[in-house]
């Protein structure tokens, strides 16, 4: 049972990936035969905006649960391979509550202002069934990193956020993810979808 605001955002992440979630809401942006990303459809018919949000589904096969959850879940390693992100600095990590706080440089165009995100990931296990495990990372303030917008503009990442969980075979792994973040800014659609929609093949 979900007990206090930090773990409402996991309650948050369920909601979102839920099936019961209207399908004329979601356009299909990309499709394999291991993934598939959907994107949610952004009424405002202007050309540039910043903030996207998209539904993902994976289905790795002879991967094991736990390889996944250790590749997405230690901050460190993922720094190690999933270098679409950008660098990342671990700012501080509550071992007894399994808190890790992380700056995010992002990797953006030459000519756009440095964007970072500063995040909390969170990780409930046995959520939202037995045998799953949920993942959440969303923005947060932090002592450390002061928001300084002379030097980079601050992401705000409402969340991006994991469920993994085994397979039929019990050999692999299904992933699921949403993400809905803002780059703050008025960028073009092309932008957006290469660092995002493209990304999300690209790193699994």
């Amino acid at each position: 049972m979900l007990k206090d605001d930090t773990e409402e955002d996991f309650a948050y992440l369920k909601h979102h990936l839920s099936e019961a979630q209207a399908p004329r809401e979601w356009r299909m942006e990309h499709s394999t035969d291991f993934v598939k990303v959907f994107r949610k459809v952004n009424r405002n018919h202007h050309a540039h905006w910043s903030h996207i949000v998209l539904r993902c589904l994976a289905q790795l096969d002879h991967i094991p649960k736990h390889i996944v959850y250790k590749a997405l879940a230690e901050v460190g390693l993922r720094a190690k391979w999933d270098h679409g992100l950008g660098d990342i600095e671990q700012l501080e990590h509550i071992k007894d509550k399994d808190l890790t706080y992380f700056r995010l440089r992002m990797d953006v165009p030459q000519h756009m202002q440095a964007r970072e995100a500063v995040l909390v990931r969170k990780v409930l296990r046995d959520f939202p069934q037995i045998n799953q495990t949920a993942i959440v990372h969303r923005s947060i303030g932090h002592p450390r990193i002061p928001e300084n917008p002379r030097n980079s503009v601050r992401v705000e990442t409402r969340m991006d956020g994991f469920i993994i969980e085994d397979d039929q075979s019990g050999k692999g792994t299904v992933l699921r993810w949403f993400l809905s973040t803002d780059l703050m800014g008025s960028l073009p659609n092309s932008m957006l979808n290469e660092r995002f929609v493209r990304y999300q093949v690209t790193f699994i």
